[in-house]
């Protein structure tokens, strides 16, 4: 009685532990639309590639004389 009853509970926690182990899945965000212009229904002609603030996101960084 008293091993079938530790078999039982030994069993539930490994149970539990393997569901708390398990990872989240993660769904990618939607691509969004392009952003075009002239809008539709004309033809486009000008898209935004992507933006950029400061020489770093060009891969530019400073001379020998800046850095001393």
């Amino acid at each position: 009685m008293m091993t079938s009853r530790l078999y039982y509970m030994v069993s539930v926690a490994c149970m539990i532990l393997l569901t708390a182990c398990q990872g989240r899945v993660v769904e990618a965000p939607a691509a969004a639309p392009p952003v075009v212009w002239p809008p539709a229904p004309n033809e486009p002609r000008i898209a935004y590639v992507k933006s950029f603030s400061g020489p770093s996101d060009l891969g530019i960084e400073s001379s020998l004389i800046g850095r001393l």
